[in-house]
């Protein structure tokens, strides 16, 4: 004959063991999930996924285990270079757009030397003609 509490005792026991075994099969399966959140990967989701769907086969679980416990990329540096030329001065130490008496320059030669300065690349076109009209002003 049994006795009730006996098997009251014994299925409890037989239940709590099954439900601790259920829940340790189930952290060890989702054990490269559970690395991946404690490290803080920035790819958990991933692992996760690969985790849940793969992790039945040896390989799957294998897989998303070392990915787990691999670091994170470094972040990039983003550089950004701008190649813009530099803005040129308007006024240009080898000529001076307003001659001092004294000085001898004709109207002329300070043309010659304002086109040579444009063709040297020294003074943009606009610079070029504003000091042109400077010159021819005087």
């Amino acid at each position: 004959m049994q006795h009730p509490i006996l098997l009251f005792f014994f299925s409890g026991f037989l239940g709590s063991i099954t439900g601790a075994a259920a829940l340790f099969l189930f952290c060890l399966y989702f054990f490269p999930t559970l690395i991946a959140i404690l490290r803080g990967r920035h790819n958990t989701g991933a692992i996760f996924l690969l985790n849940f769907f793969l992790g039945w086969t040896f390989v799957g679980w294998i897989i998303s285990l070392v990915w787990a416990v691999s670091s994170n990329p470094p972040p990039q540096q983003i550089i950004i270079h701008n190649n813009e030329p530099e803005k040129r001065t308007m006024t240009s130490p080898t000529i001076n757009p307003t001659p001092r008496p004294g000085q001898g320059q004709d109207k002329i030669s300070q043309l010659r030397q304002l086109k040579q300065l444009l063709d040297d690349g020294t003074l943009t076109l606009e610079e070029f003609n504003q000091q042109k009209a400077r010159i021819l002003a005087m």
